[in-house]
């Protein structure tokens, strides 16, 4: 914004042009999918205490790589204002452990590579950080389709893991004739202490015409839907974890005692490995 002391914002003028340029072979990430202030009080430690951003101003954006792979970047806020790129990061493979590389080394030198968060890549959404449940989260519509996920991580660069939430009702459900996209959490109506997540999403028709037919008038709002998550929630998927890794384990204990004792058995020749058993039996006899 150009001047923010003009009092209606409808009168307000924009700068805008892309930070990040293109990359030497024609690809591009685009950086809109989200963004997140970074400096809070209550976020983890490993903000406050992360070098890189000290007492200024700072902020992550998530981007998307195609439509495959959501990436992530961080850079100073007043920076930015100034479309100033020097501080913009990109989180990157490089070497044996990911880190933050300049945005050069990574999109024009070919040194290395964004890491993914996760996939599909999402156009647009928010991402926050709920401090009374430990985690950052980004909601997403799955696309083309009906249902919402929350993706989670206890740091902003993962590991990110994610699960079904909500189910968009009739009519909207009915894929082949609208379009769901844009769910967005908004702190700022939550009760963020009660582990409350407050959603919003966005419904289209396919054809533009059809918003325009009868019936279709609270189609193009936005819907709200409250979440309250709790940490037993991910006490629950903890646990699936360790029984699937215990059952696993006796699985495989299972198969090697079977194998050693086919192998035993097989030790007693042609009959089947009854041949000492049958000695035993007409040892008296002889």
């Amino acid at each position: 914004v150009d001047d923010v002391t003009v009092a209606d914002p409808a009168d307000w003028t924009y700068t805008s042009r892309d930070l990040i340029p293109e990359t030497r072979d024609g690809d591009k990430i685009d950086w809109f999918t989200a963004a997140a202030y970074a400096e809070c009080s209550e976020c983890p430690e490993s903000i406050a205490k992360d070098s890189f951003y000290g007492v200024s101003e700072s902020v992550y954006i998530l981007g998307r790589n195609g439509t495959s792979h959501v990436v992530l970047a961080r850079a100073k806020l007043r920076d930015l204002i100034h479309f100033d790129d020097s501080s913009f990061q990109i989180y990157s493979a490089h070497a044996e452990k990911p880190s933050w590389l300049p945005w050069r080394d990574v999109l024009l030198n070919g040194r290395s590579h964004a890491v993914s968060l996760f996939s599909p890549s999402l156009s647009e959404t928010t991402l926050a950080y709920n401090p009374a449940l430990g985690f950052w989260h980004v909601v997403a519509v799955r696309p083309f389709g009906y249902r919402i996920d929350v993706w989670t991580a206890p740091n902003v660069t993962g590991p990110w893991a994610s699960a079904l939430v909500y189910e968009i009702p009739s009519p909207w459900r009915n894929t082949t004739k609208y379009r769901n996209y844009a769910a967005k959490s908004h702190a700022q109506l939550s009760v963020v202490d009660d582990g409350e997540i407050v959603v919003t999403y966005m419904t289209t028709s396919k054809q533009l015409s059809g918003l325009f037919e009868p019936g279709e008038v609270r189609t193009y709002v936005p819907r709200f839907v409250r979440l309250r998550f709790t940490n037993e929630l991910f006490a629950w998927e903890l646990g699936v974890l360790i029984v699937s890794f215990v059952f696993a384990t006796l699985l495989l204990v299972v198969a090697l005692v079977c194998q050693r004792g086919e192998s035993l058995g097989g030790g007693g020749g042609g009959d089947g490995g009854k041949g000492p058993a049958k000695e035993a039996a007409q040892g008296p006899e002889g």
